[in-house]
């Protein structure tokens, strides 16, 4: 799946060289699982309110796992429940400042 560039990034964000390298895919990912665009996705929002229920929640991790060469567990989205949280974890296990 191509993963399309997020054009908004929230403060948090915004101010780290990890954040277009980690939120954008990890945002655009989840747009193709979604079928929505990028940009309709608030990186702050829960998985839960964006729509993702327990099937795609397992095509999003896997998606993001085949793009970074990662071995996430779908579960890893309990403990980091927004795309932002989700971005920063995926930063750290791949050893990069998080965004």
């Amino acid at each position: 799946m191509p993963f399309a560039p997020h054009h908004r990034a929230t403060s948090a964000a915004a101010d780290t060289p990890a954040a277009a390298g980690v939120l954008a895919p990890v945002v655009g990912s989840l747009a193709d699982v979604l079928r929505l665009r990028p940009e309709r996705i608030d990186p702050e929002q829960t998985f839960r309110s964006l729509g993702l229920d327990s099937l795609l929640t397992v095509e999003y991790v896997a998606t993001v796992n085949a793009h970074y060469g990662l071995k996430i567990k779908a579960d890893a989205l309990l403990d980091h429940p927004t795309p932002l949280a989700f971005a920063r974890h995926v930063a750290r296990e791949r050893g990069l400042p998080a965004p």
